[in-house]
């Protein structure tokens, strides 16, 4: 059975653009990683600050192992976009 991986973001008023960007140019690293099935950037309709990223998963260690592929250096440069500690949960199908 596959997992889900919903994780949310929050940019900065004067960074979402930066911050869309920056999450766009991790998708192919991560849509390559062994175990991944899709992922998906969506932005708030009514908060365009507002970002969600859905991945599909074969298992949570897969889902683990594959976030150890995007380099550490990346989250120094995310981490200064964000309004707020992203968020992130496991779902299963039910």
């Amino acid at each position: 059975m596959h997992i889900t991986r919903i994780n949310r973001f929050f940019a900065k008023p004067h960074l979402a653009e930066d911050l869309h960007e920056f999450l766009n140019s991790v998708l192919p690293t991560l849509r390559k990683a062994p175990g991944c099935q899709s992922a998906q950037l969506l932005r708030g309709k009514d908060d365009p600050h507002e970002f969600v990223l859905i991945e599909q998963w074969d298992s949570v260690a897969a889902h683990k192992s594959g976030a150890q592929i995007i380099p550490p250096d990346q989250f120094d440069v995310v981490l200064p976009m964000l309004a707020k500690p992203p968020t992130g949960s496991y779902y299963v199908a039910g």
